[in-house]
């Protein structure tokens, strides 16, 4: 599996066991059978040798970071994976806040609610309000995004230093997901730079033919971008009055949970 950052000092044994948790938190193809990957399967998929992939999983399951699928021999992630995330997310200040505001947002509009923060290259969902209506946009918690494509993305790194966006996509691939997907540095800047002045981003089918959304920055204490929210839906429903009202709605939920952290204007 190819690793995005390779670390200063690797402990192999360790660096096995991250890529078969990573390769586990995907989906499996064979939902036939619950679920899971067997050992053949991650053995091929992660070129390991059968032997140290059963090693690897009988420590995991001790430490109940894999659990084995019912009537199977296939394996799939475990509850302990759940607890260390769900402290993760504890020691993040953001995730301390109320998020009323934004469930309330999605029922008033019907529109899909979420709130991320920026994971080195991507955004990583951390909480999220579904809408109710027949064509909507689904996320999960946990799941990434491209920084470069997407309103919360761009709200995420609209202020950060020219130089500092140019180190970081040096690294990260601008992959093309649309032909509105934005492809280049110096297309994003002048983007980013508008972000910045307007105090709010859009992503107009860019990520996703047919999707819009809109983002709005969360602060902390110190005026610092910490996260962002976002309400999306298809194109087809986010007309210019919609959007118009949904930006002075978002950008008035996005103060309160900013204050909620301390910042204040």
């Amino acid at each position: 599996m190819e690793q995005e950052h390779a670390p200063k000092y690797p402990v192999q044994t360790l660096e096995k066991a991250l890529e078969i948790l990573s390769l586990l938190s995907g989906k499996s193809k064979n939902t036939k059978e619950g679920g899971g990957f067997g050992i053949s399967e991650i053995s091929a998929s992660l070129n390991m040798g059968k032997s140290t992939v059963h090693r690897i999983l009988n420590t995991l399951m001790e430490y109940q970071y894999v659990e084995r699928c019912e009537n199977s021999t296939r394996y799939r992630l475990g509850m302990g994976v759940f607890k260390v995330g769900n402290a993760a997310l504890a020691q993040h200040t953001i995730s301390l806040a109320d998020f009323t505001p934004l469930d309330e947002l999605c029922t008033a509009y019907n529109e899909a609610v979420n709130v991320g923060v920026r994971t080195k290259n991507k955004v990583t969902i951390i909480y999220k309000c579904e809408a109710e209506m027949t064509l909507q946009v689904k996320r999960q918690i946990g799941e990434t995004e491209p920084l470069h494509t997407t309103a919360m993305g761009k709200v995420l790194i609209c202020e950060l230093p020219e130089q500092q966006v140019r180190e970081l996509f040096a690294a990260t691939e601008m992959r093309l997901y649309t032909a509105k997907t934005i492809s280049s540095v110096e297309s994003l800047l002048p983007v980013l730079q508008r972000v910045r002045q307007q105090g709010y981003a859009m992503d107009e089918e860019e990520y996703c033919l047919g999707l819009t959304c809109l983002a709005c920055p969360v602060r902390d204490y110190s005026g610092k971008i910490v996260a962002a929210m976002s309400v999306s839906g298809p194109s087809v429903r986010m007309t210019f009055n919609r959007v118009a009202a949904l930006k002075e709605d978002l950008q008035k939920v996005s103060m309160k949970i900013s204050k909620q952290l301390g910042y204040n204007r």
